[in-house]
């Protein structure tokens, strides 16, 4: 992160992390809660 960013920028940047980190488990923890059920015997 370069050194002329304001606080305001730097709080902008991880939250948009924390966004973007929560919209991908949210898209990936159902395919990952189903791929072990597909592998199970029973009906």
């Amino acid at each position: 992160m370069p050194a002329y960013y304001t606080t305001k920028d730097k709080i902008w940047h991880y939250a948009f992390r924390v966004i973007c980190y929560s919209i991908f488990f949210f898209l990936l923890a159902p395919i990952l809660i189903m791929i072990p059920l597909s592998f199970n015997a029973q009906p």
